[in-house]
């Protein structure tokens, strides 16, 4: 838990919002922890509001959960502002699900749409699968510019570290987290030690920051052949 708050509290500008591990919530990896989040966050019937397009596996749990999927385009990589705020005022929504990372939302498209958030007193899902793979230069998290818990982060490690650590990391506060937390206790109890502990060993050795460069030059080169 200290490890994912770290984490993201590095790349929080000065002036931001810094988590502590007892912001973390641990789970089996981001899909089970996007679940956890529709069923604790909203009833049957109730709408999430998501980029289109987006991840299947959200949009498979949004309906498991029996929510209904009110789907917004995205422009130039995010949602604009406007188109939000007109999303979540007719499906009267309290939740938006994106992934910034998988796209890299610029300071300037996430600061109007987490305002927008706060306006209609809605969530922020920061599907934040990406992470590692982004750069240094890339825009910090969403969730660093939130300091009143309108941003629900999500860390997974399978996609960097191996599809086998089911490990993934959710920061979130208030009675958010307390009720994630509930969903969590009833459906897994708890994520494996040996996981967890196997996760932590990866994330802290000597060679991860060089292993991720390499794997980032790799991708780059992948994406632009």
């Amino acid at each position: 838990r200290d490890w994912f708050a770290r984490d993201l509290g590095r790349a929080t500008p000065p002036g931001g919002s810094t988590p502590i591990g007892a912001d973390v919530t641990i789970a089996p990896g981001g899909q089970s922890a996007i679940a956890s989040i529709f069923r604790a966050l909203a009833g049957p019937g109730e709408a999430v509001v998501m980029e289109s397009p987006t991840f299947w596996g959200a949009i498979a749990a949004a309906r498991l959960a029996g929510l209904r999927i009110v789907p917004v385009a995205r422009e130039d990589g995010a949602v604009p502002a406007a188109v939000l705020d007109e999303a979540l005022a007719t499906s009267r929504s309290h939740l938006f699900y994106a992934q910034p990372s998988g796209e890299t939302w610029t300071a300037a498209q996430a600061g109007p749409a987490l305002e927008v958030a706060r306006a209609h007193g809605a969530f922020v899902i920061e599907d934040d699968w990406g992470r590692d793979f982004a750069g240094d230069d890339a825009p910090p998290p969403v969730a660093t510019r939130d300091a009143d818990g309108h941003v629900i982060h999500i860390r997974s490690l399978t996609k960097s570290v191996s599809p086998a650590i089911r490990v993934a990391g959710v920061v979130a506060r208030g009675p958010a987290q307390a009720r994630i937390q509930t969903d969590r206790t009833i459906d897994e109890l708890y994520v494996s030690g040996v996981l967890q502990a196997a996760a932590l060993e990866v994330l802290t050795a000597p060679g991860r920051d060089a292993h991720l460069r390499a794997t980032r030059e790799a991708l780059r080169a992948r994406r632009d052949a």
